[in-house]
């Protein structure tokens, strides 16, 4: 496993993390979802990403129950604002609310990485209830960096806060928006950037759009048919080599509930990245799609 370095936070993290979005709660028993988080740290991932609300809130808690006795050798990341069954909340009090309880379902005093999860204009204003609250946590210990989980347009106003040392964004097959300049900007500020969705080619393989937020990415989709030859490389494939490609990205948080798929996500990790033919028509076929939208 590869590592880079987080942007100014100075973790080394690996370059391939484990997301925990897509079913460690839900489709995993206990110990399916401890063995899953016990073998990704066997194949050297150090980067674990979840949130409150994932597995209708469990999720942290059986990532908690993989890593007790190794919590030195684990960068955590987690998220607060999107409540389980309640909706969102970013006020002050939510927020401490839910550090406290991931704090308590991860087994530990402190996270390395607390964002505000899929954060939106009312959130990335200096001043605000949520900023305040998370440069307070900060200040205290219980979180060692800070940021926002965002996507498209939110983005850049969340660079521009200036107060953020870690950026979970929204990079793949289907959306390049961050290389129109924001890749660049957020490596000149040293900002830590994570990538969420890395395999959204899932979509590619599907007969309508799951889930339904995703329906632009499927759409975008249907236009890169050189996916459909797998002979030399799956289509997962390219799209995690892809994302890796970018010395601006320092990990990237896949979710699977599969030993095979997080097998074969590791082992991208081996310094190759996407030919550069094959990273040319993908932005071809990204152009084509937009050209169409």
């Amino acid at each position: 496993m590869l590592h880079r370095t987080l942007g100014r936070t100075g973790l080394s993290v690996s370059e391939v993390g484990l997301g925990t979005s897509k079913g460690l709660a839900e489709k995993l028993s206990a110990a399916e979802g401890r063995r899953l988080v016990a073998r990704a740290l066997e194949l050297g991932v150090n980067f674990i990403d979840s949130a409150r609300h994932y597995g209708r809130g469990q999720a942290e808690a059986r990532v908690g129950a993989a890593i007790k006795g190794r919590r030195d050798s684990v960068f955590l990341c987690t998220k607060c604002g999107t409540v389980p069954g309640a909706g969102r909340d970013f006020s002050r009090r939510g927020i401490f609310k839910s550090m406290d309880t991931s704090l308590a379902q991860l087994g530990t005093d402190y996270v390395d990485v607390y964002l505000l999860h899929m954060a939106g204009p009312a959130q990335l204003r200096a001043g605000c209830q949520a900023v305040e609250a998370l440069l307070e946590l900060k200040e205290k210990g219980r979180t060692r960096f800070i940021g926002a989980s965002v996507g498209g347009r939110m983005m850049r106003p969340a660079l521009e806060l200036g107060l953020f040392d870690v950026l979970e964004i929204t990079y793949n097959l289907a959306d390049l928006y961050p290389e129109e300049g924001f890749l660049e900007a957020a490596g000149k500020a040293g900002v830590g950037l994570v990538v969420k969705e890395p395999l959204a080619v899932a979509n590619f393989y599907r007969d309508a759009p799951y889930p339904s937020w995703a329906a632009y990415q499927w759409q975008r989709l249907q236009h890169y048919d050189f996916l459909r030859d797998e002979s030399a490389m799956s289509a997962p494939e390219v799209a995690l080599r892809f994302v890796l490609s970018s010395p601006r990205i320092h990990t990237a948080v896949p979710a699977t509930t599969s030993l095979e798929h997080l097998e074969a996500n590791v082992a991208v990790s081996d310094g190759r990245g996407l030919p550069e033919e094959l990273q040319r028509r993908v932005r071809e076929c990204y152009r084509r799609a937009l050209a169409r939208e």
